[in-house]
């Protein structure tokens, strides 16, 4: 995708967090129900964990992460965690890392 129409600023933000989501933008972007199919399997019972905070960064950005594309804010790590009844540790060991 050509990019020359953006300033060399808009590139270093394209598809990453700029600054920590606000809690508006945690609730807006990444709470979690059911019909969230990829973070969780069809019976219901587990989370596919490491989905939930990469689903919400889509809602949010628009576009997938670029660079590391498992990079995601600390709190937002903490706040699906919370959602899915796990540890934020748990994301990390998935592969999760705080930026």
């Amino acid at each position: 995708m050509p990019f020359e129409f953006l300033s060399d600023e808009q590139i270093a933000r394209y598809g990453c967090f700029p600054e920590e989501p606000s809690a508006a933008e945690l609730e807006q972007f990444f709470r979690l129900d059911r019909s969230d199919g990829m973070c969780w399997r069809p019976n219901g019972v587990r989370p596919r964990s490491s989905a939930g905070p990469r689903w919400g960064s889509v809602r949010m950005l628009g576009v997938f992460l670029t660079g590391d594309p498992l990079a995601v804010p600390p709190e937002t790590v903490a706040f699906v965690a919370e959602q899915l009844g796990l540890d934020p540790a748990h994301l990390a060991a998935c592969g999760l890392a705080a930026r």
